[in-house]
């Protein structure tokens, strides 16, 4: 596993062909049949989970096959995720949190720091419950436009090929954006991790 984690910028880390291209274009048909709005213009939701035990999707399974399916999948993906945060970070990492996104043309993401708030009057704050948390996004597709994931303080500006995994802790040296979606729709499980106590 060692071998196949790269390190692109100052503790940020990526994973190629962490699934294969094939399973992704079969998970992402399976959930884009399923989608639901969310409250931000032109994203929407598929499965998602808060205290990781499994992937729920706002009740039950459903009557499509592969829906199932490709949910049992990512819940593996996200115990094998898991793992090897364990293994890079050297101590027992779990998902804490977790949502399938589906980013559609004219939305992006604004300068952010996942484990920090910038206040009104610039000040920064811890997120509650969630100062150390390591952020991972896995990539289900790279056929759109726009949608380049940046970190200004690193210099940073990728696109991420279909079936990566990239992983860093959310601290406030790297605040990150997404920039917009130009067409296409940019396929992205994003997942939050702690440490075991």
């Amino acid at each position: 596993m060692k071998k196949n984690i790269e390190k692109i910028s100052n503790d940020i880390f990526i994973i190629k062909n962490f699934i294969s291209k094939e399973t992704c274009k079969f998970i992402s048909q399976s959930f884009k049949k399923n989608l639901i709005e969310t409250d931000r213009d032109f994203i929407m939701g598929g499965p998602s989970s808060n205290g990781f035990s499994a992937l729920d999707w706002v009740g039950e399974y459903n009557q499509d096959l592969n829906f199932n399916i490709s949910v049992d999948i990512l819940n593996g993906v996200t115990s094998l995720m898991s793992n090897v945060l364990s293994y890079k970070f050297n101590k027992k990492i779990k998902c804490k949190q977790c949502f399938y996104g589906v980013m559609m043309p004219g939305s992006n993401n604004d300068l952010h720091m996942d484990n920090y708030l910038i206040k009104k009057d610039g000040s920064i704050v811890p997120r509650e419950n969630n100062s150390n948390d390591i952020s991972g996004l896995l990539y289900f597709n790279d056929d759109y436009t726009g949608g380049m994931l940046e970190f200004p303080n690193q210099g940073l500006s990728i696109k991420p090929e279909i079936g990566s995994f990239i992983f860093f802790i959310g601290d406030q040296n790297k605040p990150h954006l997404v920039t917009e979606i130009e067409s296409g729709s940019r396929d992205v499980y994003i997942t939050f991790y702690e440490p075991v106590d």
